[in-house]
């Protein structure tokens, strides 16, 4: 999916509009590759929770993403 600088940047500025608890979850899950039992852990919630933050982020950046570049996930 992130194939260049570009679209990091991109998701990036997506990321920070996220809910709080869902934009953390999302950082500790793909850019600091922790399970969700270590996010449960660090963050005080059990690792269902943490997974229930983790894909509603997923959805809401996947919308935002849609919603304001159209054509960046083309060939999903």
């Amino acid at each position: 999916m992130l194939q260049g600088d570009d679209d990091r940047k991109v998701v990036g500025e997506l990321l920070m509009r996220l809910p709080e608890r869902q934009k953390e979850v999302m950082v500790l899950r793909h850019l600091e590759q922790m399970n969700y039992d270590q996010i449960g852990e660090l963050l005080e919630m059990s690792p269902s929770t943490a997974r229930v933050h983790a894909r509603a982020g997923l959805e809401a950046l996947r919308d935002l993403i849609k919603e304001r570049h159209p054509g960046f996930l083309e060939g999903e």
